[in-house]
């Protein structure tokens, strides 16, 4: 009696290839990572990046809180100097 040492499944379908990943699925799953990997360090280190955009922020925040204290000591001497009448 011989028996075989790849068991088949309906049909032709090798049972063998049905486990296991594929030189091809991990190429193409190496690739598409490499894809995605390239679009992120774009978004962060780009021309429009996140990085740059969060530098901006940074130096409007700081600005417009250089604004806020010469505003608010501005009030100050203004309530100081009020002289009711």
């Amino acid at each position: 009696m011989k028996t075989s040492h790849n068991r088949k499944i309906k049909g032709n379908i090798n049972l063998n290839s049905i486990y296991g990943i594929t030189l091809m699925s991990l190429t193409i799953t190496i690739i598409i990572l490499l894809i995605l990997a390239g679009i992120v360090i774009n978004m962060l280190l780009g021309e429009n990046s996140i990085i740059k955009y969060a530098k901006i922020a940074k130096e409007k925040y700081e600005n417009a809180a250089e604004q806020e204290v010469l505003e608010i000591s501005k009030l100050s001497n203004e309530i100081d100097n009020y002289v009711p009448q």
